[in-house]
């Protein structure tokens, strides 16, 4: 059997600093990428599609042309073809992974293209740290370059790609967290505009999971709902959020390495941030005790990241933090019941391309 030619892509997660929910309403957010990736390998097939998602339960799944000639009709509806295609799965994640997947494969190709897809990723799902943007990046990587699009390794055009798919699962999103897993390193982001900002020293970050499952789509709904009831108090909440974004990127703009004085301004900002999203309504009970618990130990740069309603918080590691007061501050939250809260760098690269030849034949 003659090699077969093949991509492998990558793509990192992403953590809003500032600006969640306003950043929907045309406001600035700042965010940058995270050293957790979603990586998937595409091989060239001649006769089926296979599928290998294990992360999400979806292993080896296998379709032939034949079964997916309704995916290309014109009217076809991606949410009617799933169940027909999957009929066993009533997992959401699964059928939201697989909108995403089967909306692009279609939109990019056109047509049917035997291809052997596995995934695996660090990302945890459905947590604020764009893991769907990141496999939509992947997908729209991978699947540009099979197609021998000239573009393909360009990250703005991945990204416009992967912005459809991100609109087939959240509804109304930002553009935000596929833009900075297709980009990479550290931005401002308005709708319509993208800048990349310079980190002015290694910015870390303790990662810790609330443990409480949301749904993006829905908190979406809700700030637009009390929006739409109390149009003063949320613009002026959101308006807040935006002059916090602009106050960060103007304190970073021409500092070096940090003056106790700067990270504490650095701090503040991100304190102020949350009390905003509280008073917005997207905290949680258990996203406040993480900041409670962190506080409590002298770390006053913690906020939730994403929709919030629970997912991640962040907690800013001071440069002057030794190995030790971390880990005080690791065992605390693990004490009230956080689950391996883990220290991340903010910055990474964005979308990874390569290229391979494999022999390795479809199992």
């Amino acid at each position: 059997m003659p090699p077969e030619i093949g991509v492998e892509v990558s793509a990192p997660s992403k953590l809003i600093l500032h600006g969640e929910h306003g950043v929907v309403y045309d406001k600035l957010a700042v965010a940058g990428s995270l050293d957790l990736r979603t990586r998937m390998t595409i091989l060239r097939r001649s006769k089926r599609l296979v599928v290998d998602f294990p992360d999400i339960g979806v292993l080896k799944e296998s379709w032939g042309p034949k079964d997916l000639e309704p995916l290309f009709e014109e009217e076809s509806r991606i949410e009617d073809i799933i169940p027909k295609l999957l009929p066993d799965s009533r997992d959401p994640i699964q059928i939201a992974s697989l909108k995403c997947f089967f909306y692009l494969y279609k939109r990019i190709l056109g047509r049917f293209l035997g291809l052997y897809i596995s995934v695996e990723s660090d990302i945890p799902i459905g947590a604020g740290l764009g893991s769907s943007a990141a496999l939509s990046v992947c997908l729209a990587a991978g699947l540009l370059t099979m197609n021998g699009h000239k573009n393909a390794s360009d990250p703005e055009v991945i990204s416009k790609y992967a912005f459809l798919s991100e609109k087939i699962l959240h509804g109304s999103p930002s553009g935000i967290d596929n833009s900075v897993s297709a980009h990479g390193g550290l931005i401002a982001f308005k709708k319509g505009s993208l800048k990349q900002l310079v980190a002015p020293f290694d910015i870390r970050v303790l990662l810790v999971e609330s443990g409480v499952s949301r749904n993006t789509k829905k908190i979406l709904e809700g700030v637009r709902e009390r929006l739409s009831s109390s149009p003063k108090v949320i613009e002026s909440l959101l308006q807040g959020i935006n002059e916090i974004s602009e106050d960060f990127i103007e304190l970073i703009k021409d500092l070096g390495e940090p003056l106790p004085e700067d990270f504490v301004a650095l701090e503040d900002l991100i304190h102020r941030n949350h009390s905003l999203l509280r008073a917005l309504g997207v905290s949680h009970p258990r996203l406040e005790e993480i900041i409670s618990v962190s506080e409590g130990l002298n770390f006053r740069g913690g906020k939730l990241t994403g929709a919030g309603g629970g997912g991640f918080a962040f907690i800013l590691i001071p440069p002057s933090a030794g190995p030790s007061r971390v880990q005080n501050l690791i065992s605390a939250l693990e004490d009230r019941g956080f689950e391996r809260p883990r220290l991340s760098s903010i910055g990474v690269d964005g979308v990874r391309i390569k290229r391979i030849i494999s022999s390795e034949e479809d199992e």
